[in-house]
């Protein structure tokens, strides 16, 4: 029994490594790190972030004391230490989530190639049940009723074909909702006052359409559009800026009107095209086929991996302390209170 355990931790760690990918040596070093040597770890990790941040805004203010030339040098190394200390957070977000996936018994999907037809379950996969058995109740028939409006039956045998950045945006969709289930039941639990239940308000208000800080979302879109093979035009660490709009449910198109929504690959140089501007401007279709019981549990690891993800941005915001603001860079939210009339 002993072993088997062993095997099974040493292949979820294996599958963990083959899904997520760190960006920086700090991320690669908590990769390796298993147990419950990981939470110290995780912690540590921030706090040396947040000490090494605070050091370097000192010695940019004490470069702007120099002149003009160290003012310029010392912005674009300021800038440079922020973008680093980010990708080291935005590893340690994404670990934090992949660890609880693992303390689940969960495994993140490594491609899109796990949603064809006929293609064997993927092993230790999310599975709706399996999700919901994590979540208390009420959260767990939230989640069900949105992940079922999307996917009604978990049918190896129904398959469908969608555009891969729409697929993404779906993913984004239910990522977004498991943050908001967090908010709700998780929030909840921090509520101490009346100043609290405002501020729960707000946030479960936010949470409906986007997330409490940039890291966060470069988190969720990163592993979204890698998922599906997406083009990062903004660069590495930046996130996928085409998924800052997502999408919370199917459309079911018959193959006839395909044409409608989407132009081939090979139309894009057709005098026909090149006449016709709306056809010109609609997307390239790139499809991803599916089998209904492999994206049932996609959709539900997302929703899974959003509720962690509040978690972990929570608990990050409160390591970093005074650093928070600059690294996690949060949406700026102002209470429809205190907003002045139009």
């Amino acid at each position: 029994a002993t072993m088997a355990a062993a095997a099974a931790i040493v292949a979820v760690a294996a599958a963990t490594a083959a899904s997520v990918q760190t960006r920086t040596a700090v991320g690669a070093f908590l990769l390796k790190t298993r147990g419950p040597a990981f939470s110290d770890a995780w912690s540590e990790a921030l706090e040396a972030l947040s000490a090494e941040h605070l050091q370097a805004q000192t010695l940019g203010a004490d470069a702007k004391l120099q002149g003009a030339d160290s003012v310029l040098q010392a912005r674009i190394k300021t800038l440079r230490d922020i973008a680093s200390h980010r990708q080291v957070l935005h590893d340690c977000l994404e670990l934090a989530v992949a660890r609880c996936f693992e303390i689940a018994e969960l495994q993140l999907l490594p491609d899109s190639s796990y949603l064809q037809p006929n293609c064997e379950p993927f092993a230790g996969g999310a599975t709706l049940d399996l999700v919901m058995a994590q979540l208390p109740p009420e959260g767990a028939n939230e989640l069900q009723a949105f992940v079922r409006s999307s996917v009604p039956a978990a049918d190896p045998k129904m398959h469908g074909q969608f555009d891969r950045e729409q697929a993404a945006k779906l993913y984004m969709g239910h990522v977004q909702f498991g943050y908001f289930l967090s908010t709700v039941f998780r929030g909840a639990v921090q509520v101490r006052n009346e100043a609290d239940v405002e501020l729960l308000q707000l946030a479960i208000k936010q949470a409906t359409t986007r997330m409490r800080s940039e890291a966060a979302w470069v988190v969720s879109s990163e592993r979204a559009g890698s998922l599906f093979a997406l083009d990062q035009a903004g660069g590495a660490d930046a996130g996928f800026e085409q998924l800052r709009d997502f999408t919370a449910g199917v459309m079911v198109v018959s193959p006839s009107h395909v044409s409608e929504f989407f132009r081939g690959e090979d139309e894009g140089g057709s005098e026909d095209v090149k006449n016709d501007e709306a056809v010109a401007q609609l997307p390239v279709a790139s499809f991803v086929r599916f089998n209904s019981a492999a994206l049932q549990g996609l959709l539900a690891e997302a929703c899974f991996f959003g509720w962690h993800l509040w978690a972990a941005e929570s608990e990050a915001c409160s390591v970093l302390g005074q650093a928070a603001d600059t690294l996690l860079d949060p949406v700026k939210v102002v209470p429809e209170s205190s907003s002045s009339a139009p």
